[in-house]
């Protein structure tokens, strides 16, 4: 009678963990995180096939070789299933480079580590685009600097209806998205100032503004001859700036919104009062 009371308890406890490895196992392949609580129900499948094996090795030695088999292959997955997890989520790179070449910089750093809200940042670059691996290596650097950071690299030739709803057009785009708001970057060589650039913006609560100086033969930012900067104008208002133009001569100072105040190209001296 002891002897089934000890079997009946630990084939019990042996299928608990079974079951609790399983409903790990689904929030694992399911989800794009593991929270807490599904790793909770790991250990505590884990635990429990633990438990069943030591116990099929004291109540019977039949039982103890025709489980080991089985008992082995189930540990063994849910060992590879943790290392996965834990060396996908919190690996970590060594720099030892002279001056931190792939490190990044101590004011992205705080950024990241005062970021409120998630942000998920969606990269578009084809398998043989020059900076992949660059902008790659770079985002997973942002993504173990803050947990608030969701990153996905995707190859837009391999999915195109992604990339359409995205509205991407170039490849090598980046997309920021995060409370509603969505920015795109594309980046030639700079990649943590773009992107940390992005960052800015989307947790930035005011929209920054841009003044043209104007009254000095300035160029144009509305006109529509070939010196002008109309084009730049539309260009800086898709990066999500105002812009607007300044005569200063009608004002008292620089208005407190500004910016940031372009100069270009004068032909005429400005004003001592203007200066």
């Amino acid at each position: 009678m002891p002897f089934a009371i000890h079997k009946k308890w630990m084939n019990l406890i042996g299928l608990a963990g079974f079951v609790l490895l399983f409903i790990a196992l689904v929030i694992y392949l399911l989800s794009t995180s593991f929270p807490l609580y599904a790793r909770i129900i790991l250990i505590l499948g884990v635990a429990g096939i633990l438990v069943f094996w030591v116990l099929s090795v004291l109540v019977s030695k039949a039982t103890r070789y025709g489980s080991n088999v089985a008992i082995t292959i189930l540990l063994a997955f849910a060992i590879l299933v943790l290392v996965n997890f834990v060396s996908a989520r919190h690996s970590r790179r060594l720099d030892a480079t002279e001056n931190k070449f792939f490190s990044l910089s101590p004011q992205t750093e705080k950024i990241l580590s005062e970021l409120k809200n998630d942000i998920t940042i969606t990269a578009f670059y084809k398998e043989i685009h020059g900076r992949r691996g660059v902008a790659q290596d770079t985002l997973n650097e942002y993504a173990q600097k803050s947990s608030k950071i969701k990153f996905t690299m995707i190859d837009p030739v391999s999915k195109p209806g992604i990339v359409n709803s995205y509205g991407v057009r170039q490849d090598g785009t980046v997309v920021f998205e995060s409370g509603g708001k969505r920015e795109k970057v594309i980046s030639y060589e700079n990649e943590e100032q773009d992107f940390t650039g992005a960052i800015l913006k989307l947790i930035s609560d005011k929209q920054k503004k841009i003044y043209f100086l104007t009254g000095h033969g300035e160029r144009d930012i509305d006109g529509y001859e070939d010196t002008s900067y109309t084009e730049i104008k539309k260009m800086i208002q898709a990066e999500n700036y105002l812009v607007e133009k300044l005569v200063l001569a009608q004002q008292t100072a620089v208005p407190q919104d500004c910016d940031v105040l372009i100069i270009a190209g004068s032909q005429t001296p400005l004003l001592d009062a203007e200066e």
